[in-house]
């Protein structure tokens, strides 16, 4: 018999950011791009271990939370 793989979603709760949330903050220097490539990765390679493994699933779950 074989086996298939399914992939798992997880949820997860949120909270909606008002406009305020980002004007009361100081702004923010903009990080390097090299540095910003090695976050994006290691968040994929999180979010892919969570998942089972499923590399698809980690950039449409990291596509998911940028776009919120």
């Amino acid at each position: 018999m074989d086996l298939v793989k399914t992939p798992c979603i997880i949820s997860h709760l949120t909270r909606k950011l008002s406009v305020l949330d980002f004007l009361q903050n100081k702004p923010v220097i903009e990080p390097k791009p090299d540095l910003v490539k090695g976050i994006r990765e290691a968040l994929l390679r999180h979010l892919s271990a969570v998942l089972g493994h499923d590399d698809v699933a980690a950039h449409f779950m990291l596509l998911h939370l940028l776009s919120k």
